[in-house]
């Protein structure tokens, strides 16, 4: 078992400085019952127990849109379902906030975005624009539905993934000259509408430290852990280390890097059982930066070059994300840190800067969103 003392410089953020009743009050609010109605969840959920329409098969993750038939199976049958489980205000499934409980067929819902994505490009292709853009609207209203309560860490990764299937896919459409002036104005609105926020990143760590504590602090979260019969003062040491390694991670998240060190040196200090349960979050965390700042790229772009391109003409670089997102100061506190725009002409990129994301590609600055003038 490896050793639970800390370091001088690891103490810099004791166990006593995390209080337990953020976890209380972030289980509290994960727990509660959505409004009535608005759970999309409840909509989707056979389908993603691949009770499907005639005509789909009965196994989700074999629908494809290969055929004319299943073209008009999906269109007449899955899309009508797709729209009302994706355009609710929650999608929550009806679990309590414990580890190994409460896990949803993630891999069908993905498949069913993919699909909102191969039928939008397909009508692109007819030059159905309009209706192509209704589909790319639906993985977008999902994720912000995803993201209307607390979620953990790898949940989020799934919400903002699914809404990133849109944004590369208009920024895709937006390059090949495919959007008008009209559906550029109707998708900033929709991004605007369903935009993530910054501090929701930042508590999907509280909530994954809540799912662990109280699984911890019962024995059937315990069980399902993996974890037999402990005595109390092990799972207290236990507990104060899960609160050490939690200050440490929440650390990741502030817009100055150079965190990882610190935590992976508290979680290596930590109990072998502990360090088994702690996700890799220096990475997962610039996963969820990246994420973030695509998405806010996209909003931005698109203002660039929409209809009231003219307004941001003349405004330095330097000074475009504090004023396109004014009236979203956290917004503007983090992408200041995390990208930089890059500007020549009608020509410009919005990139990550590198001591950010180099986790994720050693050496590369990420192009978060690029348009060339024609």
């Amino acid at each position: 078992m490896a050793s639970s003392q800390a370091t001088p410089e690891a103490s810099s953020t004791p166990a006593e400085v995390v209080d337990e009743a953020v976890f209380v009050a972030v289980t509290e609010r994960y727990e509660a019952e959505p409004e009535s109605g608005q759970n999309g969840f409840e909509v989707l959920e056979p389908l993603l127990n691949s009770q499907l329409p005639e005509g789909l098969g009965d196994d989700l993750e074999m629908v494809s849109l290969d055929e004319p038939e299943q073209i008009k199976a999906f269109d007449s049958k899955l899309l009508p379902t797709l729209k009302k489980g994706m355009g609710r205000k929650g999608f929550v499934p009806k679990a309590r906030l414990l580890a190994g409980e409460g896990d949803i067929n993630y891999r069908g819902l993905r498949h069913l975005v993919s699909l909102l994505g191969t039928r939008a490009e397909q009508r692109l292709e007819q030059g159905d624009v309009k209706g192509a853009t209704e589909l790319v609207e639906m993985p977008l209203s999902l994720a912000s539905a995803m993201q209307s309560r607390p979620e953990t860490v790898s949940v989020n990764l799934f919400s903002a993934g699914y809404a990133s299937t849109s944004v590369a896919w208009i920024q895709g459409a937006l390059e090949s000259g495919a959007l008008d002036a009209e559906t550029i104005a109707r998708l900033q609105k929709v991004l605007a509408a369903n935009s993530p926020s910054y501090p929701h990143l930042q508590e999907t760590i509280t909530v994954d430290f809540a799912q662990l504590v109280n699984s911890l602090n019962i024995e059937e979260g315990r069980a399902m852990m993996g974890i037999g019969q402990v005595e109390e003062s092990t799972l207290e040491s236990w507990r104060k280390q899960l609160f050490e390694i939690y200050a440490r991670a929440t650390k990741l998240y502030e817009t100055s890097p150079g965190s990882a060190e610190a935590f992976n040196q508290t979680v290596m200090q930590a109990a072998v059982p502990i360090q088994g349960l702690v996700l890799d979050y220096p990475e997962v965390v610039t996963m969820q930066k990246r994420y973030f700042a695509e998405y806010k790229a996209t909003e931005l772009g698109l203002a660039l070059v929409g209809p009231e391109a003219a307004r941001w003409k003349d405004v330095p670089s330097g000074e475009l994300v504090e004023q396109y997102f004014a009236d979203q100061p956290e917004t503007v506190a983090a992408l200041k840190e995390l990208v930089k725009v890059e500007r020549d002409g009608q020509t410009f990129k919005v990139v990550g800067r590198l001591e950010h994301f180099e986790l994720l590609a050693p050496g590369v600055e990420p192009v978060l969103f690029e348009h060339r003038a024609p």
